[in-house]
């Protein structure tokens, strides 16, 4: 079996891979902290498209509910036009009809 001899790494060399690897980390925290801020106005965007989107669907309901109301009035004023002329139909045949 073969034994693994422990790797002996002088001080100048501890140094110099700390040196990287806290230049690693530094540059690791620098992509961070852009991406946060990236995160951050994505979601300040959304906010504010969320915020237009639910006031022009307000808009849209607005204008739909006072459609629905003229769409009823001009249906009960067709209803009430039809029954009219419908009665004006039958009283003048009555008319006709009592005459004889």
């Amino acid at each position: 079996m073969l034994a693994l001899a422990p790797v002996q790494v002088n001080r100048a060399e501890r140094k110099r891979r700390m040196a990287q690897l806290e230049e690693r980390v530094a540059n690791i925290e620098g992509t961070l902290s852009q991406m946060n801020e990236r995160l951050n106005h994505l979601e300040s965007r959304f906010s504010q498209l969320e915020t237009r989107l639910e006031a022009r669907f307000g808009q849209v309901e607005t204008r739909f509910n006072h459609l629905e109301t003229r769409l009823n009035q001009l249906f009960y004023a067709l209803i009430t036009s039809w029954v009219t002329i419908i009665a004006a139909v039958i009283a003048s045949l009555l008319v006709a009809v009592l005459k004889k």
